[in-house]
């Protein structure tokens, strides 16, 4: 009962369930009929052209299209032309989403009945190549409906799919079979807020780093390596008893880069804190590379790729004599051959060769991205990168390890920011780069962001930063939209309050009694 008054002959008039009622003394409530007479001319549908509103991105590894979420629905649109394919078109909001290594389909999370789920869209025709002009997409449920499941990534050999599962479980779905691993169990993560948590697949597709409840308390999180089979032990690589996070592979797989509060203004009352980036080397040999300079680096590559070429040279030379001496045995036994017959052996053995060293080629890649790792002494073996601790944004190291870029926040606002770790000297590449989740491309030259509501191309080392344009259609509406925030709102409060039983709260009778008014609502105000 709410807003009570009463009349001067005693009669009361109160609101109870968004009805007003008045009762006369010693007699019983009655309702007041009200009608309103109203000539709207809103609709319930609104569809209009828009290139603008962008939250998040994800780049194709075939780099010529880039996905993202406007105004929590999926779109894809060219990188060259202002083309755009809306994926997905529905009042229930869409996010994090991520293509699969061969670009022909696409990961994100929806929020659909309440509950959020991993859907998958896909390229039903062989013959198309780009979601951009795709004419049919399929779209299907990857998930359990009734468990809260968000937060999705396609692992870069494009086999798994990583995701939290009850907003604190991390596990990998196989991408064919759609079977599902605990990889990390829920009692080592908190999640506060939807989002507040991170991983990183590693280059090889075979770990994941996670932010992990280990020294520091929920409150103060470490860096740990899983397996993505589930099988391992969880190894914490920071045990710092500070606050951790941003978890990225960097060189290759032999290291990784990192946010820390352990060497700037510490939160030790939760009163904030500022952070700097780290770099945690996985194997002894990654560290000393590092430490070299320019010229001690430079001979050491030489003499890595020279050992390379003495192998190959050696293998080949192994296989030539082999084949001069299967061909000696062979040409005694029988008839010589034609020019022709010799010229499609010599272009089939040549085209065997060519397959032979691509495969090993990826062999040595993948080698390279996994090397044997070295998790002992970690400690010894992890350097500050950032000179100044701040507010810290995305980050980026170059492939050679040379320079770091990265968007912090000093006297001068927010920038994007170059160490350059030879020289050992701070400059800002660029005024024009706020805090945003970076989606670097594979040669690590290009990254892509979302920044006031535009997709954004950034030339890493230039420090330069471009428009991509788009169009596209979307459909607003509001009615259903708003439904859809109080499912949500009211679904995230029964999963996350401290007390299941919503401290006494008949939580269905209440989502039933509001739920009534959601038809008659139009705006936020009254929502």
């Amino acid at each position: 009962m709410r807003y009570l008054s009463a009349a001067t002959d005693g009669t009361l008039c109160f609101s109870q369930d968004g009805e007003l009622w008045t009762m006369r003394p010693g007699g019983q409530p009655k309702k007041v009929g009200i009608s309103i007479i109203a000539d709207s001319n809103e609709r319930d549908e609104v569809r209009r052209v828009v290139s603008s509103g962008v939250r998040s991105v994800s780049h194709s590894p075939k780099g010529k299209e880039i996905a993202f979420i406007l105004e929590g629905d999926v779109y894809v649109t060219s990188l060259d032309y202002e083309t755009t394919r809306q994926v997905t078109d529905t009042p229930e909001e869409e996010r994090d989403v991520t293509f699969s290594a061969d670009g022909r389909s696409l990961v994100y999370a929806s929020e659909r009945n309440g509950r959020w789920g991993i859907y998958r869209s896909t390229i039903t025709n062989d013959d198309e190549k780009q979601f951009t002009y795709a004419t049919e997409l399929r779209e299907e449920l990857l998930t359990d409906p009734s468990q809260t499941c968000f937060q999705p990534a396609y692992s870069p050999d494009g086999k798994k799919i990583a995701f939290l599962r009850d907003r604190a479980e991390l596990c990998v779905m196989d991408a064919k079979s759609k079977s599902i691993t605990t990889v990390m169990p829920a009692r080592y993560q908190y999640s506060y807020s939807d989002g507040d948590q991170s991983y990183a697949w590693s280059p090889n597709s075979k770990y994941l780093l996670t932010e992990y409840i280990g020294t520091g308390g929920y409150n103060n999180t470490d860096i740990a390596l899983v397996q993505a089979d589930g099988k391992g032990k969880i190894v914490n690589l920071t045990n710092s008893g500070y606050s951790e996070g941003n978890p990225r592979w960097v060189l290759d797989g032999k290291a990784i880069l990192f946010q820390s509060d352990r060497a700037g203004y510490r939160s030790h009352g939760s009163w904030g804190a500022e952070r700097d980036y780290f770099i945690t080397f996985l194997n002894q040999d990654a560290f000393e590379r590092f430490n070299m300079n320019k010229e001690e680096r430079e001979r050491f590559d030489e003499a890595e790729q020279e050992a390379k070429d003495k192998a190959r040279k050696e293998k080949e030379d192994k296989e030539k004599k082999e084949k001069e001496k299967k061909e000696k045995k062979a040409s005694k036994k029988s008839k010589p051959k034609s020019e022709e017959q010799l010229a499609k052996e010599r272009e089939k053995e040549e085209k065997a060769r060519k397959e032979r060293e691509e495969k090993e080629a990826k062999a040595d890649s993948i080698k390279n991205a996994n090397p044997e790792l070295d998790l002992r002494d970690l400690d010894l073996r992890t350097v500050r990168l950032t000179t100044a601790s701040s507010a810290m944004g995305d980050a980026v190291l170059n492939k050679e390890g040379t320079k770091l870029y990265y968007v912090a926040s000093y006297a001068l606002g927010t920038a994007l920011w170059e160490r350059d770790l030879e020289k050992g000297s701070t400059s800002i590449k660029s005024s024009a780069v706020g805090f945003s989740h970076f989606d670097i491309d594979a040669d690590g030259k290009t990254a892509y962001y979302a920044g006031g509501g535009q997709i954004k191309k950034l030339d890493i080392s230039g420090g330069s930063v471009s428009n991509i344009n788009f169009e596209c259609f979307h459909t607003y509406r509001t009615t259903a939209e708003l439904a859809c925030y109080f499912e949500h709102i009211w679904n995230q409060t029964r999963e996350k309050l401290y007390d299941p039983g919503m401290n006494g709260a008949d939580w269905k009778s209440l989502h039933k009694r509001y739920a009534r008014f959601l038809p008659h609502i139009n705006n936020g105000w009254d929502f």
